[in-house]
């Protein structure tokens, strides 16, 4: 970015305001990419135990 080249003080404002508003979109990713990974561990778990379920419940029948 080239603020210098600039001969518009309210285009720079707008500058440091699009700079700014990217910085909490990309916290916001981060912050959806924590929470995907939690829930992948929890689906994971979960499916683990559906699968140790569903043996004991096949041996039980036969």
């Amino acid at each position: 970015m080239e603020v210098e080249k600039c001969p518009c003080d309210a285009v720079i404002e707008l500058q440091k305001i699009v700079a700014e508003h990217e910085h909490q979109l990309n916290d916001g990713r981060v912050q959806f990419a924590v929470i995907n990974t939690k829930l992948n561990i929890v689906l994971g778990v979960i499916t683990t135990v559906g699968v140790a379920l569903c043996g004991v419940i096949i041996k039980m029948i036969f």
